[in-house]
């Protein structure tokens, strides 16, 4: 099994794990007796997915009958319950709101019939910084480009930095959005009422949108469509390519980052001929968070032993084919999310620093095309005193876009609150 996050229950009898058994599914919460047996799916987040909440944390909490956890939803970023049968541990009913109002819930953890989590003002939302030219480095302070309660993530940007998709998920219910960089506006992608859809990638000559359905089964299927901005009109590619399209390589091809094999892996969709072949893996690494190089000759990304911290590496791209992994170049250690400067001189990344979930620093190494050589004296770039980049909500890699580096940042100060579960009854 594939493991995430483990919590002890209350007899000590059990582990809750959050994690895969099938790999082809999204994960949930199992119940395992730590004294042998059968792991038994509790459903719980696959009846969050299936009313419109997006998982933001895979820390949970449990005591007896009930498991807490952080999703986003049209009211915001709160702590939800669902409740457990005590004999079969599936889920029953619908998750039941526990922190509504104006802030947001983080970290939920319950001892003694009290709920404990960690409230901050809602502030999650897309940002941008200008980029000096000269050094790479940030030029001036960071400004804000969406206001307002939920989530956004998933930013993919065309080649002229102009077009900027992404995703939203607030009051106003599951969106795609495309940003005008240069006007500063805004255009929903209008879908099918009822159909949550996400993971938006822009192609670069911005003209169309490659999504997926927010498809949370059983059975677990992530299909891909591909739309036309100028009059919404999408066309199924996949019924289920096992995993989410996250760029384009060129006018015809995607690479996805699937699941299938318990370790990430990309593969490369071809929208003419909706076929799909191999191009990275990993025999015992999880690979993420990949970003194209402007002259489509290098693909950066994440890469993580089980247990470890990740590092980022790149590898060099030969038409359809990409370097194995024995000629792989390390870029960083106890870094993630790589992205690239307008013109592929310099790769940006985010140390993981103060922690793998928070991030308060963009560094930068200096990169040559020619032969993958990065320089080792990495650049400081920018570093945040007010907000942070939340790395444990996915897809929060930043991106470049223009003159500018557009981030997911949150400012998560808060206090810790505490609230009687008795009452709540």
């Amino acid at each position: 099994m594939d493991v995430s996050f483990a919590i002890w229950s209350d007899d000590s009898r059990r582990l809750l794990i959050v994690g895969h058994l099938d790999f082809s599914a999204d994960r949930d919460c199992w119940i395992v007796p730590v004294d042998g047996g059968a792991a038994v799916d509790t459903g719980v987040l696959r009846q969050a997915r299936q009313r419109d909440l997006v998982i933001v944390s895979m820390a949970i909490a449990w005591t007896g009958d009930s498991i807490f956890f952080t999703a986003a939803g049209r009211q915001g970023i709160h702590v939800w319950r669902q409740r457990i049968s005590p004999t079969t541990y599936a889920a029953i009913g619908s998750p039941e709101l526990m922190t509504p109002g104006g802030e947001s819930e983080y970290f939920p953890t319950v001892s003694r019939h009290r709920l404990g989590f960690v409230g901050v003002h809602t502030d999650t939302n897309m940002w941008c910084v200008g980029i000096d030219s000269r050094t790479g480095k940030a030029d001036g302070a960071p400004r804000r480009l969406t206001r307002g309660a939920g989530l956004v993530s998933n930013f993919s940007v065309s080649r002229d930095g102009n077009g900027l998709a992404y995703f939203a998920a607030g009051p106003g219910g599951v969106e795609l959005r495309v940003r005008d960089m240069q006007r500063g506006t805004d255009a929903i992608l209008d879908g099918e009422a009822g159909i949550s859809r996400g993971f938006p990638v822009i192609s670069l000559d911005g003209k169309r949108i490659a999504f997926s359905m927010l498809v949370p089964g059983p059975p677990v299927r992530r299909p891909v469509y591909v739309a036309n901005l100028a009059n919404g009109a999408a066309r199924l590619i996949f019924e289920d390519c096992g995993g989410r399209a996250r760029l384009w390589l060129d006018d015809d091809r995607l690479l996805a980052e699937t699941f299938g094999s318990g370790l990430n892996s990309f593969v490369v969709l071809d929208t003419r001929t909706a076929t799909q072949r191999p191009l990275l893996s990993s025999r015992d690494r999880r690979l993420s968070n990949p970003r194209l190089s402007p002259d489509a000759q290098w693909l950066a990304f994440d890469a993580t032993l089980p247990g470890g911290s990740p590092s980022v590496f790149v590898a060099r791209l030969d038409g359809s084919e990409a370097a194995d992994e024995t000629a792989w170049l390390r870029v960083a250690t106890a870094a993630s999310h790589p992205f690239w400067s307008r013109d592929g001189r310099l790769l940006y990344y985010l140390p993981t620093t103060p922690t793998v979930d928070i991030r308060n620093k963009v560094a930068a190494q200096a990169f040559d095309s020619r032969d993958g050589h990065v320089n080792q004296d990495p650049i400081d770039v920018l570093t945040l005193s007010e907000t942070i980049v939340p790395a444990m909500i996915t897809s929060a890699a930043p991106i470049v876009a223009g003159d500018q580096i557009v981030f997911l940042l949150g400012n998560y100060r808060g206090d810790i609150w505490m609230m009687s579960l008795e009452e709540s009854e």
